[in-house]
């Protein structure tokens, strides 16, 4: 499912549920929509980053945060709201494992508070609650009995639904404080009966609409933001969610992502047919409710999905994907720019070049490095570099012959390739004999027709890749602040404008590609969404390149085939 899809499902599931908790802890139905569409907006902003990484505890952060941030006059419960009396913590924590249901370790994550001062939240709220109303610690009811619509545990002991999987708890202590839920049954189920009173509200196409209200006022500061030292850098940043949520009225009564909820955590897709003709736009990791896929051989929940040009959405099967659990590096996965082809790491470790319209695969004859894999493809789509770093050696494929070639150095990386299969190449080495250097890159250009004997250039100018013009002798390269310039790869000699591209607290990913004789695509983020800016070199000027793809990708998934 795509991310402005599952982001819709999510809303419609886990409204009603975000709304019930508001309107418990501050017992008015206008506040309580206040304080849950701003724990959404908030929390969805950063759809991106925490959508694999339980987004409801992302949500619940934002809303305790903010209800507890707040003075105690701006959340006062009315008279006759069973909490009334206590204070804000008191009945936040009142609130969180009785209402929420969560563990105390859990309840300490999602309200900033330790399990200590919890436990004693709850004490005291036990003291004040028996004292005004003692009825509800009188005998327990049956556990049959009293479940309110809205109940969202079927036993004090059964998982929350608020994540999407069991909630990540340290060991239990061999004595410490009790389950809340199991010990006041009668309080917890009233709590869910007052909860169930909680007027309807449909809040996730206002939460939508406040996200995507920010990125067009971050289109707006680039359309009036001038860059002083060439020419004015116009932009419009691409806008964007365009799926809606609709109502899910049974969102009450059923634990959000079941299998017959409207929406689930992730679709999955069918596999990659034989031959694709269709080329692939962009390409995203799956992700799986249980946390638990194996990036190395991961489940079809969370294989890699493909995006074709008509909107059709297929897994890849014989792929890693996710991030490596022993080493945290990224399982890699590139398109070539044409969206025909595509490289990726088996679970056997090898990495291979799959050509989509015809289903023929070949390997990169490389010994994988330990360091996180860099891959870069000719613009044509023939040749696929590989590179580790420090690792090792680098070592590029052709595809129409089959033939691997290795690029030998100790910190060796190939950063681009031309369609006639020369190589940008640069080699690091610690320097002592270099003023105000630790290190220094010496760049070459390696191939059949042209070799050069290279020149040293600063490694931060190489940070961000690099991308090699089509006429095999300019490069794009970002420096070390945030100006995109142009290089000649044979000469290191910079020309042209320098254009600015960390505007409104932007930060650059990468030079993605060429988009033509003068035009350069760059890949940027301010941690929350992603931005494609395109850049023509020779007069300075930066405007939005307007890509549906931003809407869906996150900050390294590839892109393949454009949209223009």
């Amino acid at each position: 499912m795509s991310k402005s899809h599952d982001l819709s499902a999510f809303l419609a599931s886990y409204e009603p549920s975000f709304a019930r908790t508001a309107y418990l802890l501050t017992g008015d139905a206008d506040r309580a929509r206040e304080l849950t569409v701003h724990a959404l907006v908030s929390a969805c902003r950063r759809w991106s980053a925490i959508r694999c990484h339980r987004p409801a505890d992302a949500v619940l952060r934002e809303l305790y945060g903010r209800f507890l941030g707040a003075t105690g006059a701006s959340w006062p419960a009315p008279d006759g709201h069973l909490l009334a009396g206590l204070a804000p913590k008191t009945r936040a924590a009142v609130v969180v494992t009785l209402h929420d249901g969560l563990s105390l370790p859990h309840a300490a994550t999602v309200t900033g508070l330790w399990i200590g001062a919890l436990d004693d939240e709850l004490r005291r709220a036990r003291a004040q609650l028996r004292a005004s109303h003692p009825h509800l610690f009188a005998d327990p009811p049956h556990p049959a009995e009293g479940r309110a619509e809205g109940s969202r545990r079927d036993d004090a002991t059964s998982a929350s639904p608020w994540t999407l999987g069991p909630a990540p708890e340290p060991a239990a202590p061999a004595a410490g404080p009790q389950d809340a839920a199991a010990e006041d049954p009668a309080l917890r189920a009233a709590l869910l009966a007052l909860a169930a009173g909680t007027p309807r509200t449909d809040l996730a196409g206002t939460v939508l609409r406040r996200v995507t209200t920010r990125r067009r006022i971050r289109a707006s500061v680039w359309t009036s933001a001038s860059v002083g030292l060439v020419a004015a850098l116009v932009a419009t940043v691409v806008a964007g969610l365009s799926a809606v949520a609709g109502n899910v009225n049974e969102a009450m009564t059923r634990s959000p992502f079941d299998p017959g909820a409207a929406g689930t955590a992730q679709e999955i897709r069918d596999p990659l047919p034989a031959a694709l003709p269709d080329p692939v736009r962009f390409a995203y990791p799956g992700y799986c409710r249980d946390d638990e896929t194996d990036a190395l051989a991961p489940q079809p929940c969370g294989q890699w999905v493909l995006t074709t040009r008509s909107g059709a959405e297929w897994r890849l099967p014989d792929a890693r994907a996710g991030y490596d659990p022993d080493t945290g590096d990224y399982m890699p996965l590139a398109l070539s720019q044409d969206g025909h082809r595509l490289v990726y790491q088996n679970p056997q470790g090898r990495y291979l070049v799959h050509d989509l319209p015809t289903g023929v695969v070949k390997g990169i004859d490389a010994t994988a490095g330990e360091g996180e894999a860099h891959i870069t493809s000719s613009p044509d789509g023939r040749y696929f570099s590989l590179s580790f770093g420090e690792a090792g050696d680098s070592a590029v494929l052709d595809f129409r012959t089959g033939t691997t070639r290795t690029v030998r150095g100790k910190d060796v990386e190939v950063l681009a390739v031309h369609d006639d299969g020369t190589r940008v190449v640069a080699e690091r080495r610690d320097t002592d004999d270099v003023p105000g250097h630790a290190s220094v890159s010496t760049l070459r250009l390696d191939g059949a027709s042209t070799r050069t004997k290279g020149f040293r250039i600063d490694p931060a100018l190489i940070e961000h890749g690099t991308a090699l013009a089509p006429d095999g002798r300019s490069l794009a390269l970002v420096t070390a602040d945030a100006r995109l310039v142009t290089m000649d790869a044979r000469t290191g000699r910079v020309a042209g404008p320098r254009t600015r591209l960390d505007n409104d607290d932007l930060e650059v990913i990468r030079v993605e590609r060429w988009l033509g004789p003068g035009k350069v695509l760059v890949r940027l983020w301010d941690h929350e969404d992603l931005y494609l800016i395109q850049v023509d070199v020779r007069t300075g000027e930066a405007a939005a390149f307007d890509d549906s793809a931003t809407e869906w990708i996150d900050h390294s998934d590839p892109i393949g085939a454009l949209e223009k």
